[in-house]
Formats: structure tokens, C-alpha cells, sequence
């Protein structure tokens, strides 16, 4: 049963650290959106930030695995074990605290790309208007045709 808690206490430390990462990760990407917004290197945080949710993802799944086999006998012998289950308290609460803030960094980085990408979207917007303006001015000055123009020319 020792073997067991001390496996679960160490897949709740790990998970910490991880998330730990992945909020520091979701920080930097803060940082990068903006008006010099990199790409490249906030597509090398994404798949940093995906590596590290892969293995937490996979810390989940032995932690209830682990669990499940110990879950009863855990409940019967709670006193025996108190120490322990306080200590895997404190870290799920503490796992819960860091789940809470990577969902507030995610959102508020959501919200931004929202708006820089708008941003953008309008800039590409402006930029074709004023290409079909240019266009049609030059079309109407009669820079554009000069097929019809040469044409004329022959016809004296």
C-alpha cells in the first residue's frame, strides 16, 4: 500500500511541475501577441505546451489507474494514512490553483489573438480597397489600356 501512495504522491508532483511549465509556457505567448506578433516562435511554444499536456495527460491515466486498485482499501484504513492523503490533498489543491490560472492565461491570449487577428483582417481589407481604387484610377486615365490606344494610333 506504501509502494501505491508514494507512486500516486510522486504522479501529483510531477502533474504539478508540468502544469507549472505549461503556465509559464502560456506566459510567454502572452507576451508574444501583439503588434509584432512572431508566429514561428508562438507555434514553438504551442507545440511545447501540447508535448507537455501529452504527458499529463498520460500522468492522469496511471494516476487512476493506480488509484482504482488502492481506492477501497485507502477508505478503510483513512487514519492509517493520513499523512499521506493530506499531502495529496494539498497538492491536487494546488494542481487545481495552477489549472485555474492556465485557464485564465489561455483565455485572456485567446481574447488577444481575437483581436490581433481582426486587426490584421482590416489592414489586408484596407490594403485591397485602396489596391482596387489604384486600379480603377489607372483604368479611367486610360494607363491601363493601352491596347484601345494603339489602336487609335492606327486608325489616322
Amino acid at each position: 500500500m506504501d509502494n501505491y501512495l508514494q507512486v500516486l504522491k510522486e504522479s501529483l508532483l510531477k502533474k504539478e511541475g508540468l502544469l507549472g511549465d505549461i503556465l509559464k509556457l502560456s506566459g510567454e505567448q502572452e507576451k508574444l501577441i501583439g503588434d509584432k506578433f512572431d508566429a514561428e516562435a508562438f507555434d514553438k511554444l504551442v507545440d511545447e505546451k501540447d508535448k507537455l499536456i501529452d504527458e499529463v495527460l498520460k500522468l492522469d491515466e496511471g494516476f487512476e489507474s493506480v488509484y482504482s486498485k488502492v481506492a477501497e482499501e485507502l477508505r478503510d484504513s483513512k487514519d492509517e494514512h493520513a499523512d499521506d492523503i493530506l499531502r495529496m490533498k494539498e497538492l491536487i489543491s494546488s494542481i487545481t490553483e495552477k489549472t485555474v490560472s492556465i485557464q485564465a492565461v489561455e483565455g485572456r491570449n485567446k481574447q488577444k489573438l481575437n483581436d490581433f487577428f481582426q486587426k490584421e483582417r482590416k489592414k489586408i481589407s484596407e490594403s485591397k480597397r485602396s489596391s482596387a481604387v489604384a486600379f480603377n484610377y489607372y483604368k479611367s486615365m486610360g494607363y491601363g489600356n493601352t491596347a484601345s490606344n494603339s489602336i487609335l494610333d492606327q486608325k489616322k
